[in-house]
């Protein structure tokens, strides 16, 4: 198999130059207008890009979720199209490509290509190579009351200019690098499309499986169904694989622990912490069930019996149903889930409904 890597393929020989940050782009600083001035914000025309525009809308943007007047440009300057928003405190390295003129808020610098710089790039592939600086953006950072990026060292960060003799061979470069993303990342959108389409097809046939009206089943009180118990902190959380998985916050695997305090086919979940209430885990195999940090408590099941599971864990999305996560509080009071009921269906028709059926809708067709 040949040693030549793909992109040596795509070079083809011709050398790369690297620059630093400072000297490509024009760093700017974004910032809030005055919320006590209520003309800043009425009417406004002017997009102001926040993360909230990034996590709703993606990260190829051209209007923003806020707008703002235009007295509330500082000198009458917004940032250029064709810039590169890029967060550098609290939330690291999210970035986006904004393609009209703008602001932002504090938490994102501006990169905008020095005039000398233009014909040189594509805007597309300064985009894609931000995911890089993005990614040394997160392990390069100061904390004070929040995290920021090391900004001197963001200035020195250097971004890769192929065949720099030869402008036309440079962007034909960076042009075909740009397709292919492109369409590795088209790809990956019909993907989560499709993925979110089955999770509410799931979901849709969970919903109806897990239904039952009055008379037509038996019903029965969680505690007379299963053993209720609490977890507890084992001596030592080992990092290495054991035979016991360690079980944090009543749902998933945080490390592993020498020694078992539970057995499987387990339902847990924790009882107390705002973070984890009404989450819910299955554990098929022995393990050591903890307590939720500092000071919280966790419920298992024993057998679990992974109908109990489907009914109480699945009819509301991953979470327990309201009864439930009434009765097991943030204040830790898990006396009366025991009286929270449970549909005692004969076993061939818990199998029927059981989450081997409902996985089975994944794969069936379905349409968006």
């Amino acid at each position: 198999m040949s040693s030549v890597s793909f992109l040596d393929k795509l070079l083809d020989g011709v050398a790369v130059e690297w620059k630093p940050v400072s000297e490509i782009f024009h760093l700017k600083n974004g910032y809030t207008p005055s919320k006590s001035n209520g003309e800043h914000w009425a009417d406004g025309t002017v997009p102001w890009f926040r993360m909230e525009d990034i996590r709703e809308n993606g990260q190829i943007l051209g209007d923003a979720l806020q707008k703002i007047s235009v007295g509330a440009v500082k000198g009458g300057k917004l940032f250029p199209a064709n810039s590169i928003l890029i967060s550098t405190s609290a939330t690291i390295g999210e970035h986006a490509l904004i393609t009209v003129p703008h602001l932002a808020n504090q938490r994102f610098t501006c990169l905008t290509l020095r005039q000398e710089y233009v014909e040189k790039f594509d805007i597309k592939f300064i985009f894609y190579y931000c995911f890089v600086l993005a990614d040394w953006c997160k392990k390069n950072t100061t904390k004070s009351s929040f995290a920021s990026v090391d900004m001197d060292g963001f200035r020195k960060f250097l971004f890769p200019i192929p065949c720099p003799e030869n402008p036309q061979k440079s962007l034909e470069i960076q042009t075909e690098i740009v397709r292919i993303l492109d369409s590795f990342t088209e790809l990956t959108a019909e993907l989560t499309a499709e993925l979110t389409a089955r999770k509410k097809q799931y979901n849709h046939y969970r919903d109806q499986l897990l239904s039952f009206e009055e008379g037509e089943v038996e019903w029965k009180t969680l505690g007379s169904l299963v053993d209720i118990n609490t977890g507890s902190k084992p001596l030592e959380i080992i990092e290495s694989a054991t035979d016991f998985d360690y079980i944090n916050a009543g749902t998933s695997r945080s490390g592993y622990s020498a020694a078992s305090n539970c057995a499987g086919d387990t339902v847990t979940t924790p009882s107390r912490g705002q973070g984890g209430i009404g989450y819910v885990g299955y554990q098929p195999a022995p393990g050591f069930r903890c307590s939720y940090p500092p000071a919280g408590r966790c419920w298992a099941s024993v057998p679990g019996h992974r109908h109990v599971r489907s009914h109480q864990c699945d009819a509301v999305p991953t979470r327990i149903p309201a009864v439930v996560r009434r009765a097991v509080t943030a204040a830790g009071s898990d006396g009366p889930i025991c009286l929270t009921s449970s549909p005692a269906v004969p076993a061939l028709q818990q199998r029927e409904c059981s989450p081997g059926l409902l996985a089975a809708f994944r794969y069936q067709p379905c349409t968006r």
